[in-house]
């Protein structure tokens, strides 16, 4: 099990998220659009800023810079990609798992979903024509990062 430290003590747990997303998704790869097309849908991410500021931003902040949580926008997220280079799934899965670190589990699926898609939009991360899900998940390349800071 690979453990990492990470922003200001945090310590994440990677080898959990890859097996509970295997066996969340039945070991399916889903089909990937091509790159510009596209991973989460526009008003999806609008819903899950509303739930990112009522469950995430007292630890993330409202412009996802980081306080009690780690950044997870901007100069430090992108570092953080880089060294862990984890994938979309493996981070859809981990936000689902393991956030809010006071109730961890307690959103709905869709819930989890409409977040990603927020932080995925801040980030720069391009928008299409369908909502994400846990399938697609998998086609988001969380590198290259699309936004300079």
């Amino acid at each position: 099990m690979a453990s990492r430290r990470l922003f200001r003590g945090l310590r994440c747990t990677f080898t959990p998220v890859v097996v509970a997303l295997t066996a969340a998704t039945g070991g399916i790869v889903a089909a990937c659009p091509a790159p510009r097309a596209g991973f989460y849908g526009v008003a999806q991410a609008a819903q899950g800023k509303t739930v990112f500021d009522q469950q995430c931003a007292s630890c993330h902040k409202a412009d996802l810079s980081g306080d009690a949580g780690p950044p997870l926008a901007g100069a430090q997220f992108l570092a953080w990609l880089q060294f862990t280079h984890i994938t979309g799934s493996q981070l859809l899965a981990f936000i689902s798992s393991q956030m809010p670190y006071n109730t961890p589990g307690s959103l709905t699926k869709a819930q989890y979903q409409d977040v990603f898609s927020y932080i995925l939009s801040v980030n720069g991360y391009p928008a299409g024509a369908t909502p994400l899900d846990a399938q697609s998940a998998g086609c988001v390349e969380m590198l290259p990062y699309p936004k300079q800071h």
